[in-house]
């Protein structure tokens, strides 16, 4: 499969098309200044603390901010989980991180279908994204599985974990 070019800061939306098995496929990056100016705030805080808008979250997972971790200005802690299956989640942080840019290592499945390990990082080293993902069952009535990742956002530079105000 051939890779896309680096992605660096641009200051306009920046569109690349690609024909692809005869359909054209348009892929749209936001200017860099729309990537950092709504953060997301994760579910269960007070609104001091934000996930950054560049960051993807998995469609319906629940993301709040890792209170046992020592969280600064540019690293911050968030651990997340949805009821999607762990392959699904995984695939997706691959390709939405990918597609933004980031050059993705993928540790692989170490245990079934689940335990797996992912770091990221943007061209110029000044962003990073890394996850870790598990499955945790729950002892309900018929037993329920839900997937379960940590996700590590350093940024370096301008651009900060906490909102400005």
């Amino acid at each position: 499969m051939p890779l896309l070019p680096p992605f660096y800061a641009i200051s306009r939306n920046f569109t690349v098309e690609l024909l692809v098995a005869g359909a054209l496929l348009t892929v749209v990056f936001p200017a860099a200044e729309a990537q950092q100016s709504r953060p997301q705030t994760p579910a269960g805080t007070s609104g001091a603390v934000s996930l950054p808008a560049w960051v993807p979250v998995y469609p319906g997972a629940k993301v709040e901010i890792d209170s046992h971790s020592t969280n600064t200005k540019s690293e911050m802690q968030f651990t997340g989980s949805t009821s999607a299956r762990c392959p699904q989640v995984v695939a997706f942080y691959e390709k939405q991180l990918t597609l933004a840019g980031f050059s993705v290592v993928n540790g692989g499945f170490s245990n079934g279908d689940c335990g797996v390990q992912m770091n990221s990082h943007d061209p110029l080293g000044a962003r990073a994204v890394n996850l870790f993902f598990g499955t945790r069952v729950l002892l309900t009535t018929p037993p329920k599985s839900l997937t379960e990742f940590s996700m590590q956002v350093v940024q370096i530079g301008r651009a900060s974990c906490r909102e400005r105000g």
